[in-house]
């Protein structure tokens, strides 16, 4: 994680009269108390910026990891379509995976990977050698 700087209230001055600050800047220019109360102002806005970049940080890991696990839900949910997960153990596993894989033959949008993949699956195949 990226060591976050806040900048000096002078410096926040300076951008928000050029027009040119960021969120942070304008809040830090409106907010940021004169004497000894900024330095727990300071304190606690820096405890509120490096949390949230925690989470985001973490977000960006759940997604990467989302994305190396399943590349189809990953790109699903970035579309922010909705979709339906049936678990390989279901009953029904083989039979949605047969219609869709009939579904996307006449499309002409099942690849020779996707062909690879579900071969390997009906098989019990892991596609070692």
């Amino acid at each position: 994680m990226n060591e976050i700087k806040l900048p000096s209230w002078e410096e926040c001055e300076e951008v928000v009269k050029l027009k040119m600050a960021t969120s942070l800047e304008v809040f830090i220019y409106h907010n940021e108390p004169a004497g000894k109360d900024d330095i727990r102002f300071r304190q606690q806005l820096k405890n509120l910026v490096d949390y949230i970049s925690s989470i985001a940080s973490a977000g960006e890991a759940f997604f990467q990891n989302t994305l190396d696990f399943h590349p189809r839900a990953a790109k699903l949910m970035f579309k922010r379509k909705d979709f339906i997960v049936i678990a390989h153990d279901e009953p029904y596993f083989i039979v949605a995976y047969e219609m869709i894989r009939q579904h996307e033959k006449e499309k002409g949008t099942w690849s020779d990977d996707d062909e690879t993949q579900y071969m390997n699956y009906v098989t019990g195949n892991d596609g070692e050698t």
